[in-house]
Formats: structure tokens, sequence, C-alpha cells
């Protein structure tokens, strides 16, 4: 296929066109823009500059990384798709994932119509919002960044019972279970963006990947926003553009824009895309003056003052109002008018940027629209329509905007809880008022079925898997341990590949940690140690802390699911310990103040806290400003927590000028103090608080170490059940490690009866912090390896043989007839790989011991005569170099070409021929002294030198081999008569096949 066929304008015979159109059956890849083919053929060909990430000619446009022009960019994208449909019909989804070309949805369509049909693993859904939406069925906590190679391997496994592929996608699209409302976000354009890059963004009417830096689109991709969001595009406090998206997906966003020039009146400035409430959402779109059409409703929300004052004579009198008198009568201006009056009374009290220009949005409500009042976030006191227009009463005071309304007579006031009612004007949709002004029917909802009681927390495992290399332990160990994560019945019917990738992801949340013993592994870096530590102070002095090693860093993670912290615990003094220590062991923490600037929060060493403020360079990067620290002291936060009743629970409520107040009348004098660090430390306690008052699980290694260091039983502290979150820790190569030097007196809290929470708990103090005690908690599961043919196995220390149940894993050659059975179409080539290993590993044993023999791991990837050499080249000829070092007699007995003292086979048969075998992978001369030395020495006795045979002689791979060659080879290894031998011989050969 060219490119003339990729991408020409006829709809007969486009393959674009019949991706998009006439395939639509078949999953709808519509929207976006025609960049994401990669290149297409345009229909305008007026001339266009080349700029953000895509490049014209007068006939193509392509995306510039795929090449400087449009044959260039199609080699390209031809080239990556090929790879695409090749791993599509190998199953290969990672490889898949991997290969950038296109956009998402345009590539995994063409992997869906590529893949093997008879073993599909890929359904035709190509949106990742609806694949998402289904996978948090299954896992609650993914993010946005799960890749399709997890979603539909594991959408299919979910949805196995429902049909193929056409049924699991037709319920994956359903509308019913999909998310639906558009949410409306802000955008923080000075985190990625310089000032004139924000402003040339904003100037586009389109904007596509290119247009924008990789930073933004992780901001886009970590606040998960969807197709049809409303994004608003602010540089600081200032709102550049207003755009609706029309793709998103990690690295392929695209929306469509508009540039405005609006100030809204909100509480702070994000640092991150940021979901907006209500209110922020008013107080920008609302400024927009979107006309509707002529007699269309539109619905509206108004507070009747502070506390709703205002609500029984505007209920008694029919009308409702708003206040800001000095703009006099709004109807004889223009919006123009308007905003230069507004700008006119800026500075004046109560006139701010933004709050008085609701008296512009107020004066819109027409004739016939509907309002509520609200009283707060939590009540709806009445419901209206608006029967006349907008009238102005300067005798009235203060409210002298008004409407008439009539008020529902049969309205009773209801309960709600409508966090973004901040603002006293909003306009709302149809669906949202409705469900604001409707009373909620109990009955309506079928109460949830009650979760079966805690059951007791199921008994920690300590396992070990040992036996010979290539069984299947560490690969075993993925599969356990899911198992005791996400249990049986879940794991069951997944496929390889989505155990694979929820292996990956449990690691990535922490519930998994894998580590490998070796000799030089210590106690230091499994449980904790110290480490030094350079300052970046231009002193640049060495100072040593302790640091936690990975054991002590699950167990206490798996601990902290099983605290049930009473509220009481929580004093000032608790707090601000745990605060200090989580800083101290982060180093330091990036924080926003109320205003929005970056300050970075640490510990000092007098028990305070320092907030140091940041900037950003031309780069977007965030660095020191230069400026001094500021201090929060413990002594001032903790009048300030004491008193934060009388002040404002919520950090907003806090204001320079109570804080003023309350330390100059408890210092008795001006009350001087660092505002901004006061509020910062203020927050981060309350955050903290929060997450330990609740009976939630928490996560702080700081606080779980100070439970457990409290003088009380465990019992009081820790509640560990059926429904608690198990961990598992995986140790490779377990018999490697020196068990005494790294678990140490550790050892013992292994023990299930030791665990946290069991009758005989131990705590013990811990080497480099006795001040501190550790345990183990029942929720962390412990899964080793063990490889018999390693001479460390000696080493083992009896104290880890008593404290794990071991499980032998040895050759299984049934095992490699099942995975190859549905992977080699050639029958008799398996039966020749599971022959070699049975005949092998019989005279293993028999040489050797059965602890050595070679597993069958290594033989899962064979799928030709070619793939069985690489493995005894790579893999089983090494090992038995290794087993039988410098015995070469013996690994001529394992290979079946076992010579005498004279060179000579010692084998008959039809794998000999004349003097020798016919195809051996060992050879064998017998070496003459005399072309050797020169001469023929009396004290030595002739011998055989060994050699590998070329073709099994790892320098020889990649170079062109004679199958015939390596089949009598691996014939030569078994016990066949003549009859057999050639039967199998015909059917591996070249001939055979043809």
């Amino acid at each position: 296929m060219g490119l003339e066929d990729y991408t020409n304008l006829n709809r007969d015979d486009s393959f674009c066109y019949w991706l998009e159109k006439r395939t639509e059956t078949l999953g709808s890849i519509w929207g976006g823009t025609s960049f994401k083919f990669g290149v297409y053929r345009r229909d305008d060909t007026t001339a266009k500059e080349n700029s953000g990430g895509r490049s014209w000619s007068t006939e193509y446009g392509w995306q510039t990384k795929y090449g400087a022009s449009a044959d260039e960019a199609w080699q390209t994208v031809h080239e990556r798709l090929v790879q695409v449909i090749e791993a599509a019909q190998e199953g290969d989804l990672e490889r898949v994932e991997a290969i950038d070309v296109c956009w998402p949805i345009v590539k995994w369509k063409i992997a869906f119509l590529y893949q093997n049909q008879d073993k599909p693993k890929i359904f035709p859904v190509y949106r990742d919002d609806r694949l998402l939406h289904h996978y948090r069925l299954v896992d609650p906590t993914a993010k946005r960044k799960t890749g399709r190679a997890v979603l539909y391997p594991t959408l299919l496994d979910r949805y196995s019972d429902l049909g193929g592929v056409f049924e699991v996608a037709k319920h994956v699209w359903n509308e019913d279970e999909a998310p639906s409302t558009a949410r409306y976000w802000a955008v923080p354009l000075h985190v990625p963006l310089t000032p004139e890059q924000a402003k040339q963004l904003c100037g586009l009417t389109e904007v596509n990947p290119g247009d924008y830096p990789p930073l933004l689109d992780e901001l886009l991709t970590d606040a998960e926003v969807g197709v049809d969001d409303h994004l608003a595009l602010m540089l600081n406090d200032h709102v550049l553009a207003v755009g609706v998206v029309e793709s998103a997906e990690p690295g392929v966003y695209v929306w469509r824009q508009r540039a405005v020039d609006l100030h809204p009146d909100l509480t702070s400035i994000p640092s991150e895309v940021e979901e907006l409430d209500a209110a922020a959402r008013e107080a920008i779109w609302g400024a927009l003056e979107d006309e509707p059409p002529p007699g269309e409703v539109r619905y509206w929300k108004l507070a009747a003052g502070e506390q709703s004052y205002l609500w029984d004579e505007w209920k008694d009198g029919g009308y409702i109002a708003i206040g800001w008198d000095r703009f006099g009568d709004v109807s004889r201006f223009d919006r123009a008018g308007f905003e230069k009056l507004m700008k006119e009374l800026q500075g004046e009290p109560g006139y701010g940027p933004e709050g008085p220009r609701q008296v512009w949005r107020f004066a819109q409500i027409r004739p016939g629209d509907r309002v509520l009042v609200n009283r707060g976030t939590g009540k709806v006191l009445g419901v209206g329509t608006v029967t006349g227009p907008y009238e102005h009463q300067p005798e009235e005071g203060e409210y002298c905007h008004r409407f008439p309304v009539i008020w529902d007579p049969d309205f009773e006031p209801l309960d709600i809880n409508e966090g973004g009612f901040r603002r006293t004007l909003i306009e709302l949709d149809a669906a949202k008022f409705e469900r604001l002004t409707t009373p909620t029917e109990v009955e309506s909802e079928p109460p949830e079925p009650p979760l079966p009681p805690a059951g007791p927390c199921p008994p920690p495992q300590s396992l070990i898997l040992f036996g010979p290399p290539g069984t299947g332990k560490t690969w075993s160990t993925m599969e356990r341990a899911l198992q005791l994560l996400l249990g049986r019945e879940a794991v069951a019917p997944m496929r390889p590949e989505t155990r694979a990738q929820q292996f990956r992801k449990l690691q990535r949340e922490g519930r998994i940690e894998l580590v490998t013993f070796h000799q030089a592994y210590g106690y230091e870096e499994f449980v904790e140690g110290i480490r030094p530590v350079l300052d970046e102070d231009a002193s640049g002095d060495v100072r040593y802390e302790v640091h936690a090693g990975v054991f002590k860093r699950i167990a206490l993670r798996a601990a902290g699911e099983g605290i049930r912290a009473p509220a009481r615990l929580d004093t000032f003094d608790l707090l601000w310990d745990a605060l200090l220590a989580d800083l101290r062991e982060q180093g330091e923490r990036i924080v926003e103040s109320v205003s929005g600037k970056a300050y970075t929060l640490r510990a000092t060493s007098r028990g305070n806290l320092e907030a140091a403020a940041l900037e950003r360079d031309d780069e977007g990067e965030l660095r020191d400003a230069g400026g001094r620290p500021l201090t929060a002291s413990r002594k001032n936060l903790k009048l300030l927590w004491e008193r934060r009743a009388d002040l404002g629970t919520e950090p907003d409520q806090i204001t320079n000028q109570k804080t003023t107040e309350l330390y100059a009348s408890a210092h008795g004098g001006g009350g001087g103090h660092h505002f901004t660090a006061v509020w910062l430390a203020y927050r981060e306690l309350l955050l903290l608080s929060r997450s330990r008052t609740t009976t939630a699980t928490t996560t702080s290694p700081s606080f779980v170490q100070e439970v457990l260091d409290r003088p009380q039983a465990g019992t009081v502290d820790f509640q560990f059940s059926s429904r608690t979150r198990p961990y598992v820790l995986i140790i490779d190569e377990i018999n490697r490690g020196n068990i005494s030097k790294i678990l140490g007196e550790l050892i013992t809290l292994l023990e299930a009866d030791k665990r946290l929470g069991a009758d005989n708990e131990l705590k013990l103090p811990l080497a480099y912090s006795p001040q501190h005690r550790f345990a183990v908690p029942p929720n962390l599961h412990i899964i080793g390896t063990m490889n018999t043919a390693d001479r460390s196995i000696a080493l083992m220390d009896v104290a880890l043989r008593r404290r794990f149940r071991f499980e032998e894993m040895m050759p299984c050659t049934s095992v490699m007839r099942t995975v190859l059975a549905g992977k080699v179409a050639n029958r008799v080539l398996i039966d020749l790989a599971c022959d070699l290993v049975d005949t092998m590993n019989a005279r293993i044993r028999l040489l050797y011991d059965r602890d050595h023999q070679i597993g069958h791991a290594y033989f899962l990837d064979v799928r030709t005569v070619e793939d069985l050499r690489d493995v005894f080249a790579d893999r089983v000829i090494p090992l038995l170099q290794e087993y039988f070092y410098g015995a070469w007699e013996k690994v001529c007995l394992v290979l079946g070409c076992p010579y005498d003292e004279d060179g000579r086979p010692q084998r008959a048969g039809p794998c000999v021929n004349g003097d020798g075998y016919v195809a051996p992978m060992v050879r064998a001369v017998r070496q003459d002294q005399e072309d050797v030395l020169g001469f023929a020495h009396e004290d030595l006795e002739p011998e055989l030198d060994f050699e590998i045979s070329t073709p099994f002689r790892p320098s020889s791979a990649g170079q062109a081999r004679l199958r015939t060659l390596l089949v009598q080879a691996f014939l030569g290894v078994l016990q066949l008569d003549q009859e057999d031998r050639d039967a199998m011989l015909l059917a591996l050969t070249p001939e055979a096949d043809s």
C-alpha cells in the first residue's frame, strides 16, 4: 500500500476512509482531526505555515515528528503500522502500546482488525474513557494512564460470560454504563509555559499535540480530563481562552477554543488542572454572554443575602433582588459601558474585580426563567418563575436590582449538599435545577445490601518455592501474589498477560515489593541502616540519616491498613511531631500558599517549620526564588490550633487579619509572624489530622511508627480483619543471602503467632533506632524462591526453615506440552522438546542428583528447531558445564555423546556413523603429544580434547544453519531405533515442511 492508497480522497479505495467510515460498525473512531492518521490528503490546498508539530504541503498534511516531507512521514507511518499489525497478530498488546504511530484510537482499531481472529485480545471500543470506566469496576483505584494493554485483556476476562468481542464491546459502549456529564476545568498555563508561550497557545482556534509541552499533557492526564469537557486556560488569575475537548487520551489531547479576556473571582490560583465548582464555573462561563435562543428557559440559583435574611421579604413581596447599588440602572448600559463603570468602581468597599459583575448577569434574566433561592450549601428555600422584566428601584437601597417572581406555592424547603454555591448568582442547567428542586424519594432506591461481617484476618503466608533452575519459581510467585491480593476466584480466569499487567500495577501501588538476595545484601538494605547524605548548601557537609529498607517500608504500609486510631489521640503535640517526622523523611514537601504560590516546606533542627518561596524558570521548572525562608514556630501553631474553633476550621477561613489579632492578643505586642508559613503549616496539620481521626486506614509511615511505639497492647491500636488489604513481599534467591545477617533479631517476628494483634504479639527494638519498636502485621505475606542448584543452599539458616512452608517445584514436561500446544503447530517438535528434557533429566539424576535437573521453563518460548538450538546453546550446555565443571565426560553422557578413552563413541545404533556420532553437540578428539609438544612425553597420558560443536556455540547465533543437522543432533540425545528416528527426522526437516 502506498501513500495514495492510504489517504486519497476517493471514498471507494482510501484506507483511511474505510477505516473511519466503511468499518464504523466495527468500532467508531470519529472525532478530532485528520492528523490522527499521521499523514492525510488535504481537501483544502490553501498554503499553511508549519507549526505546532504539524506540517503541510499543497497536497498533504502530516505530523512533523514522522518526517520532513509527506513521503518521509508516510514511510515512517507505514513501517510502524506494519509493526502494529505484526504485534497484534502475535497477541503482544504491550508491543502495540509501545509503538508511536497515529492516534491511539486509530492504532488500536487497526490492531483489532488485523489481530488473530481465532484468539482475539482486543474488542472494538477504542475510547479509553469507556474502557477505563468499566476497568474501574475491577480496580477502583486505577489511574487514567492505565494502558489498553491492561484494559482490553482484563475486560475480556471480566465479561467473558457475555460472549465474544462484539458482545463485550456492546456492553462496554452502553450509554447507561458510561459517564456522560461534561466537567469544567481550570488549566494553569503558568505551570508548563512561559507567558509568551501561553498567549500564543490561546491564540489558536484548535489545539493539537505538538502545540503544548509534555508537562501540560501530564497535567491533563492526571486530572482525567475527558471528551466534551470544558477548559478554561489560565495565566495566573487571567483566563485567556475557553475550549471544549474533542480527543482525550494520554499524549493525544485535542480541543477547540476561543480567546477571551476574563479575570474571574476565584478563591485561589490553581497550580494543576483542577475541576471547577459551580461558583467558579459561573464566574468564567457566566461572563461570556452566550445568548440563549429566543424563548428558551434558563435556570438560576440566587442567594438571599447573608444567612438568607432577605428571603422572607422576597417571598412575601414576590420578587428577587441583588446588591451593588452604585451601578444604578443597569438597563441603560451595553456591556462595554458596564465594564467601564465597573473599572471606575474598582477599589471601593465591596467592589472587587469580579463579584460585582454578577449584576450584569442578573440583568440578563428574562421572563419565564426559573429561579431557586438557596441558604448556603445545604438548603433550597424556594422555587419560582420570573414574570416580568428587570426593574431598578433606587429607593430600596442596596438591593435595588429586581425581577418580579411568582413562587411555587406547594414547594417545601429541601436539604441539599452543593459545595459550589459560594457565589450569589449562578446559572444552572435544566438537569441540575431539577435535581436540586425535586424531593428525594427514599423508597425509589433499594437499600445497599449490607456487607458481610468482617471475619478474622487470614493467616499470614510464609512460603518458599524451591527447585532446580528453570522450573518457573519466579514466574509462579506472580500468580501466588495475585491470589493472595485479589483472591483465587478473581485470578483464575485471567489470561497470562492480564496477570502480568495486574502484577505490575500492584507493584506501582506499593502492595507488592520484589527484592533479590545476594551475598553482599544485609540488614541495612533490608530493614534499616545509616546512609550518608550530602547537604545541598555551600558547605557540602555530609550528615548521616537512618533509612528504612524494603522490609520495613512494606511492613509499615501493611500495618497502616489495620490502624484504627481514635480521635482522642490526636493532640497538637502528636500531630506536630508526626508532621515533622514526615517532612524529615521526605526531605521537603512542595506546597501552595493561599494565593497559589509554590513553596517548599521543611522541618528545622529546632522543631519548627520553614517555608521557602519557589519560582518557575523559562522551561517551567520550579526553582528556589532566593528569598529568605519564612518560619512557622511550634508555639504559634499550637496557639492557632487551640483557637481554630473561633477563627474558622477551614484553611481559607484563616486570614492574616485574624492571626495578627490572635498573636497580638496572646503576646501583648504587634503579633509579628509569617502568615504564609503559618497558613501552610496549619493546612498540613489539618490534612494530617483528618487522615488520622477517621476509621479509614492510613499510610503515613511516621504515624504507623508512632502507634507501634505506644506502650498499649497492639490490639488496641490495630484491627486486622478479612477486609484488611493484604501486601506481599517477594524474595527471589532467598538462599543466596545470609539470613542471620539480613534479618537479625527480626526473624522471630515472621511467625504467625508473633504478628501484630496475635496472642503472642511481639514488638522489638530496631538496631539503628532502638527508641522505636517494630512488628510485622498479619496482612503481610512473604514468598521466597530458592534455586536448589545453587551451592549456597548449604548456608540455609535452620531458623528460616522452621518459619517457612516449603513447596517443591520440579521440571514438568506436561506444562511444556500444554503451553506449546497453543503456539507450535508441529506436534513432533513438541514431542522432541519434551523427550529431550525427560531424557537429560533422567541422566542428571543418575549422574548427579535431582536438585540439578534442567527446568522446563527454558523451553516455553520454543517455536522452531532453530529456537530449540538457541535454548541449548545459551542455556542448557552452559548450565551443564557449570554442573559438571571440568568433567566433560559427564556432560557428554547427558547430551548423548559419550566417548571412550580413544575418542570413539561408546553408544551404538542410528546415532553413530562409523567412528563418530552423526551430529554430536560435543566433539572429542584424542590429543597427539608429538603434534602438541613436538615429542612424546613419557609422564603424560594421552587425553581427550572436548569442544562444543560449531552450530551450538553462542557465537554462531544468527548464522545460517541447516535444519537437518540440528534435528540429527537433537535426535542423537535420545534413545531411538532407526524407524522412530527416520520418522521424526522426516517430520522436522524442510522436506517434510514442503
